[in-house]
């Protein structure tokens, strides 16, 4: 292998190790007072859509689902977060999509995905988030 191609190949190795959960802050397009990230939806419709976080968890993987909550910890990068409602919560996976900003935390929010993993460590791909 020639000088060029190995240090090609280093390149693209610690492009790819340093491009994980690196996103930065993002504040999301303001509708009906709710910040939006992800794919267009209008919140207000949403919110009188989406349902309780449980049914969610009970789901069979890759069950498309609108569920509402409180953020809880958000990565400080943004890529993931825990959406919680009562006692349930979930980890919900924004990673490559968007960022959802550590000021996020606290706030009331709707989240459209799908499910991932097993009933036994059940998690979220989020396709959209808002919150308020």
């Amino acid at each position: 292998m020639s000088r060029t191609h190995g240090f090609c190949g280093l390149l693209l190795l610690l492009v790819l190790l340093t491009s994980g959960c690196t996103r930065t802050d993002s504040t999301g397009e303001l509708q009906d007072g709710w910040r939006v990230l992800g794919q267009s939806v209008a919140p207000a419709e949403l919110a009188g859509r989406a349902g309780a976080l449980r049914p969610a968890l009970d789901a069979p993987e890759a069950t498309p689902v609108e569920v509402r909550g409180t953020i809880g910890e958000v990565c400080k990068a943004g890529c993931w977060f825990y959406l919680k409602d009562g006692e349930d919560m979930v980890y919900v996976d924004v990673a490559g999509e968007f960022a959802v900003p550590p000021t996020a935390t606290g706030k009331r929010a709707l989240v459209v995905g799908t499910t991932d993993g097993d009933g036994g460590s059940r998690t979220l791909k989020a396709t959209t988030v808002c919150w308020k």
